[in-house]
């Protein structure tokens, strides 16, 4: 490439090369000697641009010029080694230092660099900005492994279902899959029950991603936002919570498809709480307001915060969720961290072994199944009074079967009812896959192993199932009439 520089008498342009670096000679303009600047303040210019050449002097040609040359290509190579550069370009510089070259041959040869040198900038390029923000990230994330600021970023806050001063509840859309999901926020605020709430919340999410079942939400994400609120991400269904849906069926008339859809509701819930047991995890908070009936049949059980660990020794440590506790998720019984009365769930749907805080299985669930069934027949919980008598009545086993309350209850589900909410464990029935084979053969209308059938109900039943046999009863005593009148 050309380049060009001015003459210091005249200040007329004139053209010059690599070579001319530090020369004398004489400018073609005003014919006046002058020495050329170094090659860094050359400028330059289009090949097409007409211009006189500068006119260098033949006792320029000797080794004092190789010299500076040989000078000048020495920096130009010690400033390239700590630079990013071509690989010819480091060809050259090796070929420079690797074989001496003669005071003749240096001219030419530091031209070849220079042009090599010049053509390819020596200069790194320049840092990716993302990059930066990306060893900061993982800087903070090194030292807190639940930082998550894509959770504000990432998600659209659409509506807020519930909240108070600590903890909200959101429904959120993913800007980038366009799918909404729930947001739970925890907001901790210094006092002394923030590190027993931090806890339960992330207990929540660990207990609730170990369950793969359709029933159970799905946990998606979870972590601490740049505000340092505690979150939960978590799947989303449209619909009301069972509670709404129980109230609406009594309000409206008790409507027998709506009852039908209410019981196989409740055998769903059934079947997740038989699938938490096989994993070792007993709910202990099942009430209406924490399940989910979605508009097409599907059905969610939340609040997995309190649910007991019945393996926590066969489970491995989380480093994240455990991380910084002073205490184990798995070994603390959260009665003594959720009430001030050491109270664990709701009084009108725990057990009696449950609220005398003894030892439990899944049998505890299959109380509360009891409890949810009795209320979807009468609108209350299997107890009389208030909520504040539910507990002594719970613990004494004075609970209000749904045929004392509505006399239209068919006496199997009162049956059910009965058997699941016996005050003692053993008598009770043994899990909640037995209780919901016997409500799906309700539902199918096959006799319940938890009801004995009359001799008139077996003959109902027996007619019910197949018409012909009333056709054949009727032919049977018209027969049995003819026959008494003849004789």
């Amino acid at each position: 490439m050309p380049f060009a520089t001015a003459c210091p008498r005249c200040q007329k342009q004139v053209r010059v090369i690599r070579s001319h670096a530090e020369q004398r000679g004489r400018c073609p303009h005003c014919q006046e000697p002058f020495q050329v600047p170094g090659f860094r303040q050359f400028k330059p210019i289009p090949s097409s641009k007409a211009m006189p050449v500068f006119e260098a002097d033949d006792l320029n040609q000797g080794d004092g010029v190789a010299e500076k040359t040989m000078k000048f290509a020495t920096q130009v190579y010690a400033e390239a080694r700590t630079q990013k550069r071509r690989r010819g370009m480091d060809e050259q510089t090796m070929k420079l230092h690797g074989h001496p070259l003669s005071s003749a041959q240096i001219p030419a040869f530091s031209s070849e660099l220079l042009a090599s040198a010049s053509e390819t900038p020596i200069i790194s390029p320049p840092l990716d900005p993302r990059e930066a923000v990306r060893n900061d990230l993982r800087k903070i994330l090194a030292k807190d492994p639940f930082f998550s600021p894509s959770c504000e970023i990432i998600h659209k806050r659409l509506e807020k279902l519930h909240g108070s001063s600590k903890e909200a509840l959101y429904r959120v859309l993913d800007r980038r899959l366009g799918r909404e999901s729930l947001l739970k926020l925890y907001r901790p605020n210094g006092d002394a029950e923030d590190e027993r709430s931090i806890q339960l919340f992330l207990r929540e999410a660990r207990m609730t991603s170990r369950l793969g079942h359709p029933a159970v939400p799905a946990i998606l994400d979870a972590g601490t936002t740049t505000d340092g609120e505690y979150f939960l991400r978590m799947g989303h269904i449209r619909g009301q919570s069972l509670e709404q849906r129980l109230r609406r069926y009594h309000r409206e008339g008790r409507d027998p498809i709506e009852l039908s859809r209410l019981l196989e509701a409740l055998a769903r819930v059934g079947e997740c709480l038989a699938y938490a047991h096989s994993v070792g995890l007993v709910h202990r908070n099942l009430k209406p307001t924490n399940i989910m009936l979605g508009h097409f049949g599907e059905v969610l059980v939340n609040e997995w915060g309190l649910a007991k660990d019945l393996r926590s020794e066969e489970r491995a440590p989380s480093d994240m969720l455990d991380a910084g506790a002073s205490f184990s998720a798995d070994e603390i019984d959260f009665v003594k961290l959720t009430e001030p009365k050491g109270l664990l769930g709701t009084p009108g749907y725990i057990s009696p072994e449950q609220a005398q805080d003894r030892a439990l299985d899944g049998r505890a669930d299959v109380f509360a199944l009891g409890a949810l069934l009795t209320e979807i027949l009468t609108n209350a919980p299997p107890f009389a009074g208030d909520n504040d008598s539910f507990l002594e009545q719970t613990i004494s086993g004075q609970t209000v079967l749904p045929k004392d309350r509505v006399a239209e209850v068919a006496p199997e589900l009162n049956a059910l009812a009965r058997e699941s909410l016996r005050s003692d464990p053993k008598d009770r029935l043994v899990s909640a896959g037995a209780f919901v084979d016997e409500l799906r053969s309700f539902l199918r209308g096959d006799e319940m192993e938890v009801y004995r059938y009359s001799a008139y109900e077996q003959v109902l039943r027996t007619v019910g199932r197949s018409p012909e046999w009333l056709l054949i009863l009727c032919l049977a005593s018209l027969v049995a009439c003819l026959l008494g009148w003849i004789i």
